[in-house]
Parts: structure tokens; sequence; C-alpha cells
């Protein structure tokens, strides 16, 4: 397994770091839905993703984080969503905290997302959306597998 590798995309970018899929992070410039996307070199057989941490920085309550990939007839296909859920994302745990009197609403993954596919999938590109309140931002999105020759 290898990290695959391509030229990255995005709705809209706050900050000057844009190499959320070489280990950096990728904030959003507007509180509207967002994406990240990666179009890979070459077709590839997608066997893990992983992602660092995704999240809003306003709460994670009403959020929807999905991961979708681009098959080679160019039709993307959803491989996961997390509704009410942040990635590493400890600013919206606090906020649930502070807007739940305490009480946490929503969960956080406090370890990277993995999501591991049984059979690799041949993929063209892989794109991250982001939803809900406040402005968005994933760190550190791995994606693993083999080139396809």
């Amino acid at each position: 397994m290898q990290k695959i590798t391509g030229e990255a995309f995005f709705s809209s970018v706050h900050n000057d770091e844009d190499k959320v899929f070489d280990g950096g992070c990728w904030a959003s410039a507007s509180a509207e839905p967002s994406w990240c996307k990666l179009v890979f070199e070459t077709t590839s057989e997608v066997e893990k993703l992983i992602i660092g941490m995704a999240g809003s920085d306003v709460t994670a309550a009403g959020s929807c984080i999905s991961f979708s990939l681009q098959l080679e007839d160019n039709t993307w296909q959803q491989v996961a969503e997390l509704r009410e859920f942040s990635v590493n994302r400890g600013v919206s745990l606090m906020s649930d905290m502070e807007s739940k009197g305490g009480r946490i609403k929503t969960q956080v993954y406090s370890d990277p997302f993995v999501l591991n596919f049984p059979k690799a999938a041949r993929v063209k590109a892989f794109r991250l959306d982001i939803s809900g309140h406040g402005w968005f931002a994933a760190e550190d999105i791995q994606i693993l597998g083999s080139l396809v020759k």
C-alpha cells in the first residue's frame, strides 16, 4: 500500500496552507457547505482512507461530513457519512458543551478516522464534503492503495 497523490481542489481556502493531502491543514473561507477534493494522477485502487481531523470551528450539532470516491465511469459514490461528529476537532466539543450547559450531544472521534475497504475500489478522485455551522477545516487526509497499471 502506498500514499496516492494528485492535484488538490477546494470550494474555498481561508488559510495559506492547502496541503491537506500532504500532512497539512485546509480551512474553508466561508460558513457555507465546503469541500476538498484530490484528483489522482492516475486511476488507483483505494484500500484505506485516514482523516486526521475534520469538522467545524463552532459545533458539530447539525453537521455532516461525507466521503466520496469518483469511479472510473466518472460517477461519484458516497462511501461514508458522519452526522453530528467531528474528527479530532476539540473546538467543536467545547462549543457543544457550552451550548448544552455542559452536556455533550454530539460526538468527537479523538483518534484519526480510518475507513478500510475490504475490496479495493478503482477510482479517479476523492472528495470530502462538510456542512453544518461555522467554518470548516480538515487536516492530514491520507488516501492509501495502489496505482492501476
